[in-house]
C-alpha cells in the first residue's frame, strides 16, 4: 500500500461541500457541470470502496538518499543519490513495460540534497489515476532539495564585514541576487540605506512623442558612471508594483541614466509626479548591516553582519538555478505531466536572473515565473512540501493546468510571491486557461523581497478554480489576486471561488491594491467567508480589504469580514458592475463601501462599523448616478456623532433616488439603520452578534471566522504563532513618503520643478517655470506667472509627500512677490478633498490670513525675500494647532503665530501645494522648499520614517522640550 505522511496528506476539500452551509440551503445554484462533478466522484468513491475490498494494489519504491550512488540498484539498502536517477529509472522501466498497478513511489531520505540541475519531467514521466508517481519524503523524513551552493572560506576583515573570492564566480560566470546566512535572507547592497532617490524629470524618448521609458534625469550625486555599469542594477517602484533593470549609460554632465532595455510604463510613470528607486551594486554600496555585495568580474563576496555573528561558522548558502522543478507538457499534441506528486519535501535556495533589458510588468508580477513550475500538467499535486529561499514565485501551474492540487504547503521568504496559476497570455483559447485546479490549506507569507509587486496567490486568466482556507500574511502587495485585464472583455475567467481565506497584514509597501483583489470580466466567481484584516499601513496605507477593480463584473461578494484596512473595507473601482456585495463586515476602515462606477451594483444587508473620521462610503461629494441598490445594511458609530453619507445627512441621505422602472425605484438605504450592531466586542476583533442585535433583526447571516484559514492538525494550525512579521527595511517602511527637499536646482530654466506636479493653463500666460531670473540660493527658483480672466487656483504646483506617522513636521521656504502677486499654500490630508491643516493666504496689498480667511492684521512687504517656517504634527501629534513664523532677509519677525487652528481632520500629509492666487497678472518666486522632522513612534510603536534633520535648530514652543526635543503630548 502506498505510504502517506500525515504531514503530507491533509484533509480533502470538496469546495462544493461550502456551498450550502446549515440553515444557508439556497445560497448558491450548483451548475449542471456540478451535478455531474458530484454524480462523477460518487462513482469513484463506490469503486474506490470496491478496490479496497480486494487485494492492495503493489507500489514500486526507489530510494534516494546523500550517501546513495547513482551506480546503486535504488533499493532501500542501495539508494540512489540524485532525483534524476530515480526519475530515469522509472523510465526504463516504463519502456520494459507498464507500470506497477500501485505507481511508484520515489522516497527521498533526510539530508541537504543539493541539485545539480532542475528535475526535469515531461510527458514520458507521468503516472495514470491508479499508478501514480510520487516523489515523497521517506516515512518520518524531511529532506530539503537545495538548489544553493554553499560558500565557505569567509574571513573577518579589519573594518568587521566578511569576505572571500569565489571562483566560480569570478567573469560573471555565477551571477546571484541571493544570499542567506543560517537561513537568514541578507540584503543585497543598495544605496540609500534608508529613503529611496526620486526621479528628477522624464525625457523625450529617442523616437517619437511622449516621456521614454528607458531614459530619465537623476538628482546630482546619485549615479555616477561607475565601472562594470551593466552590474549596476536599479529598483524603480511604481505605485503597485515595481521593476528592475541594469544600467546602461550614466552621463553626469546631462544627469541622463539610460536604462537596460524599457520600463512598462514611461518614467516618471504617468499619475506620478516622480519615480522612487534604489541603486544596487554599485562600488561601495555595501555600508550597512546585513548587507552583502558579489563583485562579479573577480568573484569577491564581502558581508556585513546583522550583529557579532560568526560568519565563518555559519551556513552561507546562494542560488545556482531559477527552477528546482519543471514538469512540462506538450499540449499541443495532447501530451500531458499526468498523475505526478510531491510530498513531504522542503524546497529551498532558488534563484532569479534580471534580462539584459530589465523586468518590468504591468502588475502582480505576471511575467515571473516559479521555484516550482508546471505547464500543460493534469492531475498533478505539491501536498505537505515547504518552499522557501527562492527568488520569484514558488509554486505555479501555468497554461494548459487543470485538475492540480497545492495543499497543505509552507509557502515562505520569497523573491516573488507564493502561488500562481495560469498567464495573462491573449488570446487563450478557452479549453488552455487554468481550470479545475485548487491551491488549499496553505500557509503563505514573507514574500516580495526582490519583487514587491508579486501577490500571495495570484490567478490570471482561469475558470473554476478554487482558492480556500489559506493563511496569507506579510507581503508587500496584495494578499489574493482573482483575474486578468482592465476591462469588460470576455477572457474565459469565470466560476472562481475564493472562500475561508485568512489574509492579513498586506499591503505593507506598494498601493492600489487589497487582501482580496479581482480584476476582469468574472461571471460566476464568488468571493465568500474571508477573514481580511490590517490591509495597508495606517493611517494612509491605500489597501483595501477587498478590492473589486477594473472591468469586474457578475461577482459575488458574501460573508467576509474586513477590518483595520488602511483605506476601503471594500471597494468597487471604475469599469465595475453587475457586482452583488451581501452580508459582509466591513470595521475600522477607512471607508466601509467605495464605489467610484456608476453601473448597476448591490450594497446589501452589511454591516459599516465606523472609527473617527471614517465614513461609511468613499468619499465624493455627490455620485453622477445612484442607479446602485443599497439597502438593509447596519451603519454605526461607536462615539454616537452624525455620519455623513457623501455629503449628505442621514435624512437626506435617504431621498436620493435612482432611475425609476416600472418595477422598482431605488432609494438609497430606505430600510436601513443607523444602530448598535451588538457585536460581542468590537474594540478586541470579536464581531460575533449578540442575541439582540438588530442586524439579525434586518436579517444579517452571522458570519463564523473559526471556519476561515488554515485547518488540520494543531502543529499545522499553530504554524503561524512561531513566526514574527518580519521588519521592513528602512528603503521600505520609508516607501513614497519624500521629504520635500527642493531648491529648485535640479532643472533647467524654462522646465517644471522637478518633484512636483504642475496645473496650468500656459496658452492663456498663467504658468509656472523653473527660473535663474530671480533666487534666494542660485542659481535657480520655481516662477509663477498668474494671468488675468482665468481660474483663481491657475497656475499652481503640489507634492505628493504620503507623510503619515507621529511626526513633528517643519516646512521653510522663501518668497519674493512682485506688486499684485497672491500666495495660496496649503496642507492636505488628502489629494482630492481639501482637509486642511496649515493654509496661507497673502492678498494682493499684502494682508496675512490664515485657514479660513482669518485676518491676522499683518500686511507683508512686496518685492523683497521673505522666510517662511511652518510646524505642524501628524498622527498622535496632529491637534488642530500649528505654528508659522514669517521673517525678512534681515532676521526681523514680521509674525509669529502660536497655536493656531486648523481642520479637526487633519493628521497627515498628502498633498502640499503652492498656488498663485491672483486674478490679475502678476508674479511671484518660491525658493529653497524644505521639509524635516523627527518621528517618535510609528504604527506598532516602531520608527516609520527615518528623517534626517538638525532637532535642536527647531524653536522651542509648545510641545517642545528642552534643547529642541520633539515631545508627545503627554510628556
Amino acid at each position: 500500500m502506498n505510504k502517506v505522511l500525515s504531514a503530507a496528506a491533509p484533509k480533502t476539500v470538496a469546495p462544493l461541500t461550502r456551498l450550502a452551509p446549515a440553515g444557508h440551503e439556497g445560497w448558491f445554484t450548483m451548475t449542471r457541470m456540478r451535478f455531474a462533478t458530484i454524480a462523477a466522484a460518487a462513482i469513484l468513491l463506490i469503486l474506490a470502496g470496491v478496490t479496497c475490498m480486494g487485494a492492495a494494489a503493489e507500489e514500486l519504491v526507489l530510494h534516494v538518499a546523500v550517501n546513495g550512488s547513482d551506480d546503486a540498484a535504488g533499493g532501500e539498502a542501495a539508494p540512489f543519490q540524485t532525483l534524476t536517477r530515480a526519475r530515469d529509472e522509472i523510465r526504463r522501466i516504463k519502456q520494459q513495460g507498464e507500470l506497477p498497478e500501485g505507481g511508484v513511489r520515489v522516497a527521498i531520505h533526510d539530508g541537504t540534497h543539493h541539485l545539480a540541475e532542475p528535475l526535469t519531467l515531461g510527458p514520458e514521466d507521468s503516472g495514470t489515476a491508479a499508478a501514480p508517481i510520487s516523489y515523497a519524503a521517506a516515512e518520518g523524513a524531511r529532506p530539503v532539495l537545495s538548489g544553493g551552493r554553499a560558500i565557505t572560506g569567509l574571513t573577518r576583515d579589519a573594518d568587521g564585514s566578511w569576505s572571500t573570492t569565489i571562483a566560480e564566480a569570478a567573469d560573471h560566470k555565477w551571477v546571484f541576487r541571493q544570499l542567506f546566512v543560517d537561513g537568514r535572507r541578507y540584503i543585497p547592497a543598495r544605496s540609500p540605506n534608508e529613503g529611496t532617490h526620486f526621479i528628477v524629470r522624464g525625457v523625450a524618448p529617442e523616437e517619437g512623442p511622449g516621456t521614454a521609458k528607458d531614459r530619465f534625469v537623476f538628482r546630482s550625486g546619485d549615479l555616477e558612471n561607475w565601472p562594470n555599469l551593466a552590474d549596476v542594477e536599479l529598483l524603480m517602484y511604481f505605485s503597485w508594483n515595481a521593476g528592475s533593470f541594469p544600467l546602461k549609460s550614466v552621463d553626469t554632465d546631462t544627469n541622463l541614466a539610460t536604462l537596460g532595455g524599457p520600463a512598462v510604463w514611461s518614467l516618471p510613470k504617468p499619475g506620478m509626479n516622480t519615480t522612487p528607486y534604489l541603486v544596487q551594486n554599485h562600488p561601495g554600496a555595501c555600508d550597512a548591516p546585513g548587507e552583502w555585495q558579489l563583485d562579479r568580474s573577480t568573484g569577491e563576496l564581502r558581508i556585513i553582519p546583522f550583529g557579532d555573528e560568526d560568519l565563518g561558522a555559519a551556513e552561507v548558502v546562494a542560488p545556482t538555478m531559477e527552477r528546482l522543478v519543471i514538469a512540462e507538457g506538450v499540449a499541443d499534441e495532447g501530451r500531458y505531466v499526468e498523475h505526478v506528486r510531491f510530498e513531504g519535501l522542503a524546497f529551498r535556495h532558488a534563484g532569479w536572473e534580471l534580462p539584459a533589458e530589465g523586468f518590468s510588468m504591468a502588475q502582480a508580477a505576471s511575467g515571473l515565473g516559479a521555484a516550482l513550475e508546471f505547464h500543460a500538467a493534469i492531475n498533478c499535486a505539491v501536498t505537505g512540501c515547504e518552499v522557501a529561499h527562492v527568488g520569484r514565485y514558488g509554486i505555479g501551474f501555468f497554461m494548459d493546468c487543470s485538475e492540480n492540487t497545492i495543499q497543505r504547503n509552507h509557502i515562505h521568504d520569497l523573491g516573488g510571491g507564493g502561488v500562481r496559476l495560469g498567464t495573462n497570455d491573449r488570446p487563450q483559447p478557452f479549453e488552455r486557461i487554468a481550470h479545475h485546479n485548487l491551491v488549499d490549506n496553505n500557509f503563505i507569507h514573507n514574500g516580495g523581497h526582490i519583487h514587491p509587486g508579486a501577490t500571495g496567490i495570484y490567478m490570471a486568466y482561469g475558470r473554476n478554480n478554487t482558492i480556500s482556507h489559506n493563511e496569507v500574511t506579510d507581503l508587500r502587495y496584495t494578499g489574493i489576486s482573482l483575474g486578468w485585464t482592465w476591462s469588460i472583455t470576455r477572457s474565459g475567467t469565470r466560476e472562481n471561488i475564493v472562500e475561508y481565506n485568512h489574509v492579513h497584514h498586506v499591503m505593507r509597501v506598494l498601493e492600489d491594491g487589497g487582501g482580496i483583489y479581482s480584476l476582469g470580466l468574472t461571471p460566476g466567481s464568488v468571493i465568500r467567508n474571508n477573514l481580511v484584516h490590517h490591509i495597508g499601513t495606517p493611517p494612509d496605507g491605500v489597501g483595501h480589504g477587498i478590492y473589486i477593480d477594473g472591468g469586474s463584473s457578475g461577482l459575488l461578494v458574501e460573508n467576509n469580514i474586513c477590518h483595520d484596512c488602511g483605506s476601503g473595507g471594500i471597494r468597487q473601482q471604475h469599469g465595475t458592475s453587475c457586482i452583488t456585495v451581501l452580508n459582509n463586515i466591513s470595521a475600522f476602515c477607512r471607508f466601509g463601501l467605495g464605489i467610484d462606477s456608476e453601473r448597476t451594483n448591490i450594497f446589501q444587508y452589511n454591516i459599516v462599523l465606523l472609527d473617527g473620521i471614517s465614513a461609511p462610503f468613499a468619499y465624493v461629494p455627490e455620485w453622477k448616478s445612484y442607479n446602485k441598490i443599497i439597502d438593509y445594511n447596519i451603519y454605526w458609530r461607536p462615539d454616537e456623532q452624525p455620519i455623513k453619507f457623501l455629503d449628505f445627512t442621514w435624512e437626506e441621505w435617504r431621498e436620493k433616488q435612482g432611475i425609476e422602472d416600472i418595477w422598482y425605484t431605488p432609494y438609497m438605504d430606505r430600510h436601513s439603520l443607523i444602530a448598535d450592531p451588538k457585536f460581542v466586542d468590537a474594540t478586541a476583533r470579536d464581531f460575533r452578534l449578540q442575541p439582540d442585535s438588530p442586524a439579525l433583526a434586518m436579517g444579517f447571516r452571522p458570519i463564523d471566522p473559526s471556519e476561515m484559514g488554515l485547518y488540520g492538525d494543531e502543529a499545522w494550525t499553530s504554524l503561524p504563532d512561531s513566526y514574527e512579521m518580519g521588519p521592513l527595511l528602512a528603503t521600505e517602511s520609508t516607501h513614497g513618503m519624500m521629504m520635500i527637499a527642493d531648491n529648485f536646482d535640479d532643472a533647467q530654466p524654462g522646465q517644471k520643478p522637478a518633484y512636483s506636479a504642475v496645473v496650468e493653463v500656459a496658452d492663456a500666460g498663467a504658468y509656472l517655470e523653473i527660473s535663474n531670473e530671480r533666487s534666494l540660493s542660485p542659481p535657480h527658483s520655481v516662477k509663477f506667472v498668474d494671468a488675468p480672466d482665468q481660474i483663481y487656483y491657475m497656475p499652481h504646483m503640489y507634492y505628493s509627500p504620503r507623510l503619515g506617522g507621529d511626526i513633528k513636521l517643519r516646512m521653510t521656504f522663501d518668497l519674493y512677490r512682485e506688486p499684485g502677486a497672491m500666495l495660496w499654500t496649503e496642507w492636505r490630508n488628502t489629494a482630492s478633498y481639501a482637509k486642511v491643516g496649515p493654509c496661507i493666504y497673502i492678498e494682493s496689498d499684502g494682508a496675512l490670513l490664515l485657514n479660513e480667511r482669518a485676518a491676522t492684521g499683518t500686511v507683508l512687504p512686496a518685492e523683497e525675500w521673505l522666510h517662511f517656517e511652518i510646524e505642524d504634527g501628524l498622527g498622535a501629534f496632529a491637534d488642530a494647532l500649528w505654528y508659522l513664523r514669517i521673517s525678512n532677509q534681515a532676521g526681523e519677525v514680521l509674525y509669529e503665530g502660536i497655536d493656531l487652528p486648523c481642520g479637526a481632520e487633519f493628521d497627515r500629509l498628502r498633498w502640499l501645494g503652492f498656488v498663485s492666487n491672483s486674478l490679475e497678472a502678476a508674479t511671484m518666486y518660491i525658493d529653497n522648499a524644505q521639509a524635516a522632522g523627527v518621528v517618535l513612534t510609528g504604527e506598532g510603536g516602531s520608527c516609520r520614517l527615518p528623517i534626517h534633520c538638525n532637532a535642536a535648530a527647531l524653536p522651542g514652543r509648545r510641545g517642545h522640550g528642552a534643547g529642541g526635543v520633539l515631545r508627545s503630548r503627554d510628556q
